[in-house]
């Protein structure tokens, strides 16, 4: 039998979500979600990156997010200043929220 591929970890989660996932509202952004608690994927590093393939990935983006959660920022300044803008929409939407309340 042959082995499947570990993208399909995450398509099978993205399916079980779809199906299963019991719907919530997101409290910084109120958009729908659904939402499956505590589910994990695994891999082996040593034989594989579990890279998705049915999408395209920004891999200059994921190498400066990865280096912003490692040094233990909050600020997405760092981002911004290296065009990485994955991030931007909540902290506005939080910030402009507590400038709204005064």
């Amino acid at each position: 039998m042959k082995k499947r591929h570990p993208e399909y970890q995450y398509l099978d989660l993205a399916s079980e979500i779809l199906k299963d996932g019991i719907p919530i509202v997101d409290r910084g952004t109120n958009i729908g979600l659904k939402s499956l608690f505590a589910r994990q994927m695994r891999f082996d590093l040593t034989k594989d990156f579990p890279l998705l393939t049915t999408k395209k990935v920004y891999w200059k983006g994921v190498i400066h997010e990865l280096y912003w959660f490692m040094s233990g920022q909050t600020n997405i300044k760092y981002l911004v200043d290296n065009n990485v803008h994955i991030w931007d929409d909540y902290p506005y939407k939080i910030y402009m929220g507590k400038v709204k309340k005064g």
